[in-house]
């Protein structure tokens, strides 16, 4: 995932997603906002890692992401980083 400016508060949004990723999979799209991983709640690009960091390759974890006007949760696996 790539991620650029801030906006509405909360996380950068995604402006680049690894075709066939976890997080295309999952539905996240380029525009949204990351709001927060599992309810905690993501401010800068360090939440979001640190969040995703505690997470081993295999694990489920719910992505509360801006969509619009609208929140959504998204379930992503975590798999392998990708090179």
């Amino acid at each position: 995932m790539g991620f650029d400016e801030p906006r509405l508060g909360y996380m950068h949004h995604v402006v680049e997603l690894r075709p066939g990723g976890a997080a295309e999979k999952a539905g996240l799209r380029v525009g949204d906002v990351v709001a927060a991983v599992d309810s905690q709640e993501v401010h800068v690009l360090t939440d979001l890692t640190l969040l995703l960091g505690r997470h081993d390759v295999g694990d489920a974890v719910v992505l509360t992401v801006v969509r619009g006007a609208k929140r959504q949760d998204l379930a992503v696996t975590i798999e392998a980083p990708w090179r």
